[in-house]
């Protein structure tokens, strides 16, 4: 699943309207785009939006909370159809290695 359709549909999931451009905008100066928060965003959701697919990172106190919020959205994700169960194992995948970055106090870096 590529990753811009992932966050969207964990966004559509979260019931947040947002795109990637108001988000930069609102919470995003270009040092966010790599992973450089000087205060964490209200929704850790955006961690993941606003950072750079080519060059980004997120932070293992970052992956950790980010973790945990995408854990709540997995209720949302019911496996009863094929899209979405395809949509709830990239997530639970996703889950499983921001925890081990977190663990081991290594960044998630996008390439």
């Amino acid at each position: 699943m590529q990753l811009h359709l992932f966050c969207r549909s964990l966004l559509q999931r979260a019931d947040i309207e947002l795109n990637r451009n108001d988000a930069n905008e609102e919470h995003g100066a270009k040092r966010k785009h790599v992973g450089e928060w000087d205060t964490d965003p209200d929704d850790m959701l955006l961690v993941l939006l606003v950072h750079s697919d080519a060059d980004g990172l997120i932070t293992p106190d970052h992956a950790g909370r980010l973790a945990d919020r995408l854990e709540g959205l997995l209720v949302n994700i019911e496996p009863n159809a094929f899209r979405q169960l395809c949509m709830r194992t990239c997530t639970e995948k996703f889950i499983a290695g921001l925890r081990r970055a977190a663990a081991a106090g290594d960044p998630v870096r996008f390439h």
